[in-house]
């Protein structure tokens, strides 16, 4: 079965009817009251959503003052403004949305948003609850009891959520190319877990502590166990929380193993793993008949550009200096 480009799930819509707004709101985001306070004529929602898995990334506007009660979330949700400024009122806080300053709200939390200036484009981006916790598992190499309970504010321009601000650059750059990794299955969910990661590791929680607390060393057996399931098949993992669970382990505790034994990172190591074999596939093929891309493809390796980097980086030329040069 080919598998799903995250494309498939991407909708733009633009509305100028007010009577509609509601409906698109409704059925974009969650059940909300919609409030225009500016003049009807002056609204123009445009809303664009693209949804990975266990991720949905979404923009809209509505081009006057508008007053949103949205009922408690199911997901984590990221508000930014890439333009303009808004009101979040979450319980009896009020935050404002404007620049680099954003907000996460956590799953059953009311919220209602106000004060929209008319060229405001907001920025949503929606987390499964679920996966999120599961990725803090990963991370802890333990169960949690609680809900993961985030600091509302962020502001991608402080250094803490710097990592932040660049994964959600980067989920924004990759749905909009062509030959993005959003548009593959396996890429998509790569995408989303390096948001979430990103959040984890970069917000305040009410599990901060544990997860910047120091790390138990790694015995060796997870160690050799990851190598094995990597050596033995290279394209069953994308996230280096998929390893660390198969190994029993957290992933810190992965990755301070990997940096101490082999100087390297889990990621690195599976990297390198595709790449030797790409290499080996290069020089018993015949250029007549095979191109580097289906190879790097057959690999792993969605974004050629990349892949040719990284090739050369790791074996002093490029892959179609390999395919070509070989004696036959």
């Amino acid at each position: 079965m080919a598998e799903r480009s995250s494309t498939d799930l991407v909708t733009g819509l633009t509305v100028l009817r007010p009577e509609t707004v509601l409906d698109v709101i409704i059925e974009t985001y969650a059940p909300s009251r919609l409030d225009v306070l500016g003049t009807d004529r002056d609204v123009n929602v445009e809303v664009r959503v693209s949804r990975l898995p266990g991720l949905v990334f979404g923009k809209v506007s509505f081009g006057t003052d508008v007053r949103v009660t949205a009922l408690p979330p199911s997901w984590y949700v990221l508000w930014l403004a890439s333009e303009g400024s808004l009101d979040v009122i979450s319980g009896r806080s009020t935050h404002v949305v404007s620049g680099s300053r954003g907000v996460i709200l956590c799953p059953h939390e009311p919220t209602y948003f106000e004060n929209w200036a008319p060229e405001t484009e907001l920025l949503t981006v929606r987390i499964d609850a679920e996966l999120l916790e599961r990725q803090l598992v990963q991370m802890l190499g333990r169960p949690i009891a609680d809900p993961v309970k985030f600091h509302p504010e962020f502001d991608l321009s402080n250094g803490n959520s710097a990592a932040l601000g660049r994964a959600l650059e980067m989920l924004r750059i990759e749905l909009t190319q062509a030959d993005g990794i959003a548009q593959n299955r396996r890429g998509a969910a790569l995408l989303t877990d390096v948001v979430t990661t990103s959040l984890v590791l970069s917000q305040p929680s009410n599990f901060s502590d544990l997860i910047h607390g120091p790390v138990r060393s790694c015995p060796v057996g997870p160690l050799r166990d990851a190598q094995t399931l990597i050596e033995d098949d290279p394209l069953a993992f994308t996230t280096v929380g998929d390893l660390a669970e198969r190994v029993h382990s957290s992933v810190r505790s992965l990755e301070v193993c990997f940096r101490k034994h082999l100087d390297t990172t889990p990621m690195a190591y599976l990297r390198q793993v595709r790449l030797d074999r790409v290499r080996s596939d290069l020089q018993v093929a015949d250029p007549a008949t095979h191109t580097v891309a289906r190879i790097a493809n057959k690999w792993g390796f969605k974004h050629l550009g990349r892949f040719a980097s990284f090739y050369r980086d790791s074996f002093g030329e490029f892959p179609a200096e390999t395919l070509k040069s070989v004696c036959r």
